[in-house]
């Protein structure tokens, strides 16, 4: 199922294009998620685990263009890709019908209702989707903010995995959410 191009104003009054990533746009990408990833300390991911090859990257887009209950959207602003959402739908025949959410958004691009317009027009291309009937995301129990914004698009707890995430021998709970669609 595709996804129609749109632009969102921002808190600033920025106007951001919200669309379908291409292959083409595999190293654009690779380089917004590398950058998200230093600035971040809610991506259980490191910059130095991030290493795909041009091959690697071009791959996983089209896995998501080719999956029906899949979809990858970047934020882009003048030609930039400034952030990304992408919902990963199970291939498993019994679970098809279920779809994990991953987002990450530039340093500078933070707080300034981005993430929210992202996760919106996620849901609202779930809702359409006739396979996907719920969303689930992980989140860092620490994460405020984002928690917030997924409980704003009607996401709920779902459950805890204590100290799950390890960082410098400090210890976080993983907080799982789902939603309906």
């Amino acid at each position: 199922m595709k996804f129609k191009p749109r632009s969102v104003r921002l808190k600033d009054e920025r106007s951001v294009l919200l669309r379908m990533a291409l292959v083409e746009n595999a190293e654009a990408l690779r380089r917004t998620i590398q950058t998200y990833l230093i600035s971040s300390p809610y991506v259980p991911l490191t910059p130095e685990e991030f290493t795909p090859g041009p091959q690697e990257e071009e791959a996983w887009i089209q896995g998501f263009i080719d999956q029906e209950n899949s979809l990858l959207l970047v934020a882009e602003y003048e030609n930039e890709i400034v952030g990304n959402i992408d919902l990963t739908g199970s291939h498993r025949m019994r679970m098809r019908h279920t779809g994990m959410i991953g987002m990450g958004l530039r340093q500078e691009w933070r707080n300034t209702g981005l993430g929210s317009h992202l996760l919106r027009e996620m849901i609202r291309w779930a809702e359409l989707n006739p396979i996907l009937e719920i969303v689930w995301l992980e989140v860092y129990a620490t994460n405020g903010a984002g928690r917030r914004i997924y409980e704003q698009a009607g996401f709920q707890q779902i459950g805890t995995v204590p100290d799950f995430f390890k960082s410098e021998g400090t210890y976080t709970d993983k907080v799982i959410m789902s939603r309906q669609v």
